[in-house]
This record gives C-alpha cells, sequence and structure tokens, in this order.
C-alpha cells in the first residue's frame, strides 16, 4: 500500500499545527502565528550597510527576540527555523552584509 500526502487538499491546512515556543527573558513564549512578527530589517543595509552591532542594537528592541548573533564570514549556521532568533551577516571590517530576517 502506498500513501501519497496531496498538500493541495483545501481541506487540510497542513502547516496549522506548527507552534514555535522561545525564552524571552525567562518565560516561555508560545507564537503560533510568525507572520505577526517584526523583520526583516532592511534599515540595517539602507541608506547604507550599518555595523554589525548597530544593527544588533535595532533588532534587540523588537519583541519576541530570543538571539542575536552577528555571524562573521564562515560562521557556522544551521538550517533550523527558529523564530526568535536573528543572524545578521556581516563582512570581516563587521558591516552587514545581507538584510537581517528571523531564522
Amino acid at each position: 500500500m502506498t500513501f501519497f500526502l496531496d498538500w493541495s487538499d483545501p481541506v487540510h491546512d497542513w502547516f496549522s499545527s506548527i507552534v514555535y515556543t522561545c525564552e524571552i527573558d525567562g518565560k516561555m513564549e508560545i507564537i503560533e502565528d510568525t507572520s505577526a512578527l517584526s523583520g526583516p530589517w532592511k534599515e540595517c543595509m539602507e541608506p547604507a550597510p550599518l555595523t554589525g552591532v548597530a544593527c544588533q542594537n535595532i533588532i534587540e528592541q523588537e519583541t519576541y527576540i530570543e538571539t542575536v548573533i552577528i555571524a562573521d564570514p564562515g560562521y557556522p549556521m544551521d538550517r533550523l527555523y527558529r523564530p526568535c532568533r536573528v543572524f545578521i551577516s556581516v563582512d570581516s571590517t563587521g558591516f552587514v552584509t545581507h538584510v537581517p530576517s528571523r531564522g
């Protein structure tokens, strides 16, 4: 017997049950709708790239931010989506190279 998932099936919302948790200031937060979260942070690149630290200061003012990582070239990043984590990619001089977003 073969089983196939029909991803276009309008009766089932296959991803509606995904719930994320983040620990913010020692309190566990449950996030069911990631579309309501802030970001990406274009102001870290426009009109000119900011330093990673300056960008981090902006992002840390937002809600539901657990971890902000300034990632130097070659920093090993995993592919797990974490809505309360932000990677800030910087070049060798410490300036932001991509618009940071959650993940």
